[in-house]
């Protein structure tokens, strides 16, 4: 999203420029080959008692109108108290997080202090314009609902039948068997264990088989409870990809099974709509706000893993429906939720926040 912003801002007619307090990954990587301006690594110990003076200072010397950042780590706190120090005129945040995975609020009481420093708030949702409203007390006139985009070119309809064959066997998945796929961290926030539980209760023949995409720290704990309910055998453990794209072609649903406390917008569920997957997650979140129940997907709710069996299997008994719930999707995204709106709408706030 940050790429995206970056590069179709600087289209908009802003001068862009993007700070990182630690290194740049890939994705800042490609952010430099695009050629905006980048400072990366700026703050290798963000909790060093020479954090704030250093980015006091390098705001200062950038001159910058309107700082926008991102409720990343330290970036809430550091970048709002630091811009308004350095003298920036104007401050944006965009918190894209509810509650924590222990039900604690998602921002911290020195992040709730500091926003009356933001001239705006962006929400990715009306749910979560609302949770902040009620629950962080941000005033209503200081909100905006923005919705993430993405890049519907990259994440391209699906193949035909035949294509599809030729890339699951080029990626060396399973040829004959249905295919789910997850795309989300290996955290106890995203309860991959329920789809675990939905695979072993599935009844459909031949048994489907589970894509997973991600890393974290509940890998061994996942896999250990694979084994115990005998669906190891159907897992296939693909870690971060940079190549979610073509992986999602080979799929035939696109599966979210996480906590309600935690998610909020997650981009997977619009890249997998856009790739016309159906999709069947827990309703949590702002994800009715992304999936049309019953045109795009299905929703089940949160830890039941009965339901979520059973929507798997309504759905790959089904496949002319789910062909239609996947072009439904894709249509959907690409009214509501691409990149150039995503970025049109950001560019139109920030005009406003920076002429005031």
């Amino acid at each position: 999203m940050i790429e995206s912003l970056c590069l179709g801002l600087r289209d908009q007619g802003f001068e862009t420029a993007l700070t990182t307090f630690r290194g740049l990954g890939e994705i800042g990587r490609q952010i430099a080959r695009a050629k905006v301006e980048l400072e990366g690594q700026l703050l290798a110990n963000p909790k060093s008692p020479s954090a704030l003076p250093r980015l006091i200072q390098h705001l200062a010397r950038e001159s910058c109108d309107l700082l926008y950042v991102l409720d990343h780590g330290n970036a809430l706190f550091l970048g709002r108290l630091a811009a308004r120090l350095a003298g920036v005129p104007h401050q944006v945040c965009a918190v894209h997080r509810t509650r924590r995975a222990d039900g604690s609020p998602s921002l911290n009481l020195l992040d709730r202090a500091l926003m009356p420093l933001s001239d705006k708030v962006i929400a990715v949702s009306r749910g979560q314009a609302k949770y902040l409203q009620e629950e962080i007390g941000i005033a209503p006139a200081r909100l905006s609902v923005i919705h993430n985009g993405i890049d519907t070119r990259r994440f391209a309809p699906r193949p035909s039948g035949e294509e599809r064959i030729a890339r699951r066997r080029e990626l060396g998945f399973p040829l004959e068997s249905p295919l789910l796929v997850i795309v989300a961290a290996l955290r106890p926030e995203k309860h991959h264990e329920l789809i675990l539980e939905a695979l072993q209760r599935s009844t459909h023949e031949p048994s489907p088989h589970l894509l997973i995409v991600g890393a974290g720290v509940r890998e061994a704990a996942i896999r250990a409870r694979a084994k115990k309910l005998g669906v190891g055998d159907r897992l296939h453990w693909l870690g971060l990809r940079n190549d979610v794209p073509q992986i999602l072609s080979t799929a035939d649903l696109l599966v979210l099974c996480s906590h309600p406390v935690v998610e909020t917008f997650p981009l997977c569920v619009l890249e997998g709509m856009a790739a016309e997957l159906p999709v069947i997650s827990t309703r949590v979140g702002s994800i009715a706000e992304m999936v049309l129940e019953g045109e795009s997907g299905l929703l089940v709710p949160p830890s039941d893993a009965r339901a979520l069996a059973t929507a798997i299997d309504r759905l790959l008994q089904a496949p002319d429906r789910a062909r239609a719930m996947g072009e439904a999707g894709r249509e959907h995204v690409l009214r509501n939720f691409n990149q150039e709106t995503m970025v049109e709408a950001t560019a139109r706030l920030l005009r406003r926040v920076a002429t005031r």
